[in-house]
């Protein structure tokens, strides 16, 4: 269900099995998570690697800073009410669809073609969704600078964390596989 949800489709349906059945118009599911290496390792079993579902997630390792922090410091309100304005600014005017700044398309055609798997058999078929998580990213970096035309300088920049997260994502999953 979760690889069909992912792919935004036009309306999810579900046949009825007990009681009413399930249609959603234009799902879209977003999980941005946390995890540590054991713990996904019994969300997700072995098997789960080959079902496509993971190659529509992008994985962050981070190693451990070696700080320990018993009380965090409140976070500075002028800062928190700079994002929150930020963040409502954004929702009120990102609306419809995102287009693409001349030269846009060359760089995006090249970075797409010039892709080099990662070698980690865990990961083959990350590289078929790549372009994906590229455009979206993208779209993010666009939408955080308040704009729908997407530049050069997103996608640079979209690439550029892809392929620092694409480094380590081995790492992530540990001995998971």
């Amino acid at each position: 269900m979760l690889t069909k949800l992912w792919d935004n489709p036009p309306e999810y349906k579900q046949p009825k099995i007990q009681g009413a059945s399930v249609s959603v118009e234009q799902p879209t599911v977003n999980i941005l998570s946390g995890n540590t290496v054991q713990g996904f390792a019994l969300a997700f079993p072995a098997e789960a690697l080959g079902n496509g579902f993971l190659s529509r997630l992008i994985f962050v390792h981070g190693d451990t800073s070696g700080r320990k922090v018993t009380f965090p410091a409140v976070p500075d309100p002028i800062v928190v009410a700079l994002l929150a304005g930020h963040l409502k600014n954004m929702k009120a005017s990102i609306k419809g669809a995102f287009t693409l700044a001349d030269g846009v398309e060359a760089l995006c055609t090249r970075l797409y073609t010039e892709y080099v798997d990662i070698e980690d058999v865990r990961f083959k078929h990350y590289g078929s969704r790549r372009f994906t998580h590229l455009l979206k990213l993208s779209m993010i970096l666009t939408a955080t600078d308040l704009s729908m035309i997407i530049q050069e300088k997103h996608v640079i920049r979209a690439n550029t964390m892809l392929a620092r997260a694409e480094r380590h994502m081995p790492k992530a999953l540990g001995e998971f596989g």
